[in-house]
């Protein structure tokens, strides 16, 4: 099987549906939410690119959800978190 690039993960996920988006972003929630507590900065850091890129493309309703469940994680990526903190919406702000 042929390597995928995070290149050719990043174009499949810009020219994805927003619903297949939304499921994409609750599953890597999930995923960095079991990982956490066994992750370095390293790790961590990897997650944080793949929320810039999941979270940069239109259409992305679960904001407020990914705000809620990673407010509390010690170690949450620190992009992700200051995008949501500065976010307009308040029930997306406010947990973080």
């Amino acid at each position: 099987m042929p390597a995928v690039s995070f290149q050719d993960i990043e174009a499949r996920l810009r020219n994805s549906d927003p619903q297949k988006r939304q499921g994409t972003l609750r599953a890597l929630t999930d995923l960095f939410l079991a990982s956490a507590p066994q992750l370095d900065e390293d790790g961590v850091e990897v997650f944080d690119t793949v929320f810039d890129v999941v979270l940069e493309t239109p259409g992305v309703e679960s904001l407020a959800d990914v705000s809620v469940r990673m407010a509390p994680v010690p170690n949450a990526q620190t992009r992700l978190i200051k995008r949501l903190a500065n976010d307009a919406e308040i029930a997306v702000a406010g947990p973080c």
